[in-house]
């Protein structure tokens, strides 16, 4: 862990968002916040080639895997940016870090050209309730079923 005579000059360990998802999240989410900006801009093709290397000739991935993987999964640093906050007790420090954190989250977006992944913005189609579908649902096998009641209406005035 980064101590003098150690194996390796530094060993990070994440076990905070333990999740099944795609192989890049993490690597973007680390890229994208744990170094400042000018920095990361500075080392970016070295640290990609660095991950990519230590992937191993086997792995089956690219570099440019590597560098579309991290373009695209850079909108999950955004998300976290988002919600983190409203998960802990709001503090001073805690604001620098979240402001700081979105900021360069944001940043790793433009920087990767992330946002031409995105498709174009479309109009939504207004959600239309089904007037023969407004009663109870009888329960069925499936796992996560459940009956959920809203109250929504609109008043046209």
């Amino acid at each position: 862990f980064g101590q003098e005579g150690a194996d390796r000059p530094l060993t990070v360990v994440d076990w905070q968002t333990v999740t099944w998802g795609p192989a890049f999240t993490d690597v973007a989410y680390f890229l994208g916040c744990a170094l400042p900006i000018e920095q990361r801009r500075d080392h970016y093709d070295t640290l990609l080639a660095a991950y990519h290397e230590a992937l191993g000739p086997t792995s089956g991935v690219t570099y440019e895997d590597v560098r579309e993987g991290i373009r695209h999964q850079s909108f999950f640093g955004v998300l976290m940016s988002i919600v983190s906050p409203m998960l802990v007790e709001r503090t001073e420090r805690g604001d620098t870090m979240f402001m700081a954190m979105i900021a360069r989250h944001c940043q790793h977006v433009l920087d990767t050209g992330a946002l031409e992944v995105l498709p174009a913005p479309t109009v939504p189609e207004p959600l239309q309730p089904n007037a023969e579908d407004e009663g109870r649902h009888a329960p069925t096998d499936e796992p996560l079923w459940s009956e959920s009641w809203y109250f929504d209406f609109v008043d046209p005035a």
